[in-house]
């Protein structure tokens, strides 16, 4: 309060699980799940428009009415390997896979917003191959023996593959609703 004039509270708190743990190491599966909860309350030391402490009881005032209140809640996992299975189906699919889940809400409010939420989600996964370095053929294999360029034909390679293969994906929502002060009509934000 002496700073500024006001007070500020916040807290936050974090819990990340690896329930992949229960899981045999060998599968190398990783999907971490992180939740994260954080809460902040900002009064200010005198009442808009006047010269009375918020820390005085008078019935003209409520207080939650000059609060600015902020309040987030995330979620977040993903699935990836970290080793590569001798499976022939399993090594061009599930081990190539990661995906990513997202979830956050957010609740406002302040001396002008009675209430506002926002819900973003977001899911986003990719495949990755690699084909092998053998995947080639030398058409010129024959000219090793020619003078002065039939080595450099030789050597030439033409690859019937390519390099890698790489594809992804995201989808991602939003929603906001909020509801202004002295007004219950719901302004919605999709």
């Amino acid at each position: 309060r002496l700073g500024e004039g006001s007070s500020d509270d916040s807290y936050s708190a974090t819990i990340k699980l690896h329930p992949n743990i229960i899981l045999p190491a060998r599968w190398g599966i990783k999907t971490p799940v992180s939740l994260n909860y954080s809460n902040s309350i900002y009064t200010p030391k005198y009442y808009p428009g006047s010269d009375i402490l918020t820390e005085t009881e008078d019935i003209n005032f409520i207080i939650e009415d000059i609060q600015t209140k902020n309040e987030k809640i995330s979620l977040s996992t993903s699935f990836n390997k970290s080793s590569r299975s001798t499976n022939w189906l399993i090594k061009r699919t599930i081990d190539n896979i990661s995906i990513n889940y997202s979830a956050i809400q957010t609740n406002k409010s302040n001396s002008q917003i009675q209430k506002e939420t926002k819900q973003d989600l977001q899911v986003s996964g990719n495949y990755t191959y690699n084909w092998g370095k053998e995947n080639y053929i030398s058409p010129f294999k024959f000219t090793k023996d020619w003078l002065i360029i039939g080595n450099i034909l030789s050597q030439s390679r033409l690859y019937y593959t390519p390099d890698k293969f790489s594809s992804s994906i995201t989808f991602y929502e939003s929603d906001q609703r909020t509801t202004q002060v002295n007004n219950d009509v719901i302004t919605r934000d999709y």
